[in-house]
This record gives structure tokens, sequence and C-alpha cells, in this order.
């Protein structure tokens, strides 16, 4: 290939990616705005089911089995550590890959889905175990675009992806009737549907390096509530969830070589639901 061509290559394959990253952008953009817009309404219509809560209503006792659904926003922190296997012999790649192929990204994305508990009250004290399920699609994606090489003296890029696509929480709680409205903590075991993958690609000297992994990974889950009765068998609440799954680890490999790359994703993150229960 010409000098020439070469440049010419270079300059259409960096309009493709000032196109991709300027897409991306935009829907990030449009994604939080929609999330706010949820809160806001999600927010509103909590306020006015509280309202609408009956003298009859705040008087109920807590105690019993409950069934019911959830909806709400999900905010991501997620990392991505890259550390090189098999360079030690050249001094300036393993910095490279560590700091090039590592990546930090805050997804966000809509979440709902359905939870079953059951309440304990005794003596002004409200105890109980709930489990909940949700569908989350919580991704992260990280595209360095092609960067200089230090050890092929070539461009080289970086792709990852990190997504939750469920997540399933079984916890404690505790809380106190304040006022006919339930205030509560809750902690406990978090489990999720977590996909990895990762690729580091080195232009026109065909070295490929792909990995990835898909698992359910366990963590831990703590947050806050608060509970108010519509009438005798329904409930409308507002919750607070922080969840940690841990790291997924795993390895990358180029087919042609023995060279490969040691990968450790991350991902923690915030829940903020509307919940409406049915009391048996």
């Amino acid at each position: 290939m010409s000098a020439e061509n070469l440049r010419v290559s270079r300059m259409h394959e960096s309009s493709l990616d000032l196109m991709k990253r300027s897409g991306r952008s935009r829907r990030l953009t449009l994604r939080f705005a929609q999330l706010k817009e949820l809160l806001v309404a999600t927010g509103a219509l909590v306020a006015a089911l509280c309202a609408a809560s009956t003298a009859e209503a705040q008087s109920s006792n807590w105690s019993g089995f409950y069934l019911g659904g959830n909806i709400g926003g999900a905010w991501g922190s997620q990392r991505t550590d890259v550390q090189a296997a098999d360079w030690l012999y050249d001094p300036l790649f393993p910095p490279f890959i560590a700091s090039a192929g590592s990546s930090k990204s805050s997804p966000s994305n809509f979440t709902g889905g359905a939870q079953a508990g059951w309440n304990w009250q005794s003596q002004g004290f409200v105890w109980g175990l709930e489990g909940d399920i949700r569908a989350l699609s919580l991704a992260s994606h990280s595209d360095t675009g092609y960067i200089k090489d230090p050890y092929f003296q070539a461009d080289s890029r970086f792709l990852e992806m990190t997504k939750i696509e469920w997540l399933a929480t079984l916890r404690g709680r505790a809380g106190i009737p304040l006022g006919g409205a339930l205030l509560y903590g809750t902690a406990g075991l978090a489990f999720g549907a977590v996909k990895s993958t990762y690729n580091y690609n080195v232009l026109y000297y065909g070295y490929d390096s792909h990995g990835a992994a898909s698992t359910v990974a366990t963590g831990w889950t703590a947050g806050a509530g608060v509970e108010l009765p519509l009438s005798a068998k329904w409930t409308v609440g507002v919750q607070y969830l922080r969840f940690d799954l841990g790291s997924v680890n795993y390895q990358s490999k180029d087919k042609a070589s023995f060279y490969h790359e040691k990968i450790s994703a991350s991902m923690l993150g915030d829940l903020v639901t509307a919940t409406l229960n049915y009391r048996f």
C-alpha cells in the first residue's frame, strides 16, 4: 500500500470513528432525558397515590405475604482493567495495555420487574424477607478508536463491552410504621447475569486478540425505602438499592500467537424504583 493510499485510508477510518462517537453521544443524551422524565413521572405517581391513602388504610397491619411489581431507573459504574500477560520482555507494552486497554463508564437504563415477600409486625417494629427479579440491560461500551501502538508502531484499537442482563436480590427488611407509612432499611444478596467482551486489534499486522465471559455473578445489595397503604390490600412505595456484583475475570488471546491479556470487568450500580404490592 502506497503512502498516499495509507493516508487516505486512515482519514476515512478517522471520519467513521468520529461519526460513530457523535451518534453515541446523541443516544446517551436522549437516554438521560428519558430517565429524568421517568423519575419525575414516578415521583408524581407516588405522590398522587399517597394523597389518595385513607385513614382506614393508614391503620393497617403490615404482617403477611405480598406480591407486586416495580419500575424505575438504573445507573451503573463500570470498570474494565486489562493486564498484558505475555509481553514482559518489552518494557513499553505492559503500561500501554494497562492505560489504553482499561476503561471506565457510567451506563444507565430503565428497569422493571416483580417482587414477593413476607412481613412480621411486632411491638412497633416490622421485620421481613423479600426477593425480586428485574430486567436491567445495563450495558457499557468502550472504543478507543485507532491509536499508535508502541510495540508494533502501528495503529491499534481496543473494543470492550460489559452488560448486566438481569438482576435479582434476596434481602432482609427491618422498619418502623410511622404516620401510616412503613420506613425500612434493607440488605442482602444480589445476583446478576453478566456478559463481557474484549478485542485488541492491530491494523495491518493481523494481531487480533479476543476474549469473552458470560456468568451469573454474586454480590451484595443494600438500601432503604418507604411504603404506604392505599387500602386494606394495596400498598405503594419508593425504594433505593445499591448493588455490587464484584468482578468477572477472563483472558483474551490472539489465535496466531501465544500472547494474551488478562481482563477484569466489574459493575456496581444504583436502582430507584416505584413499587406496587398486593397483600394477601
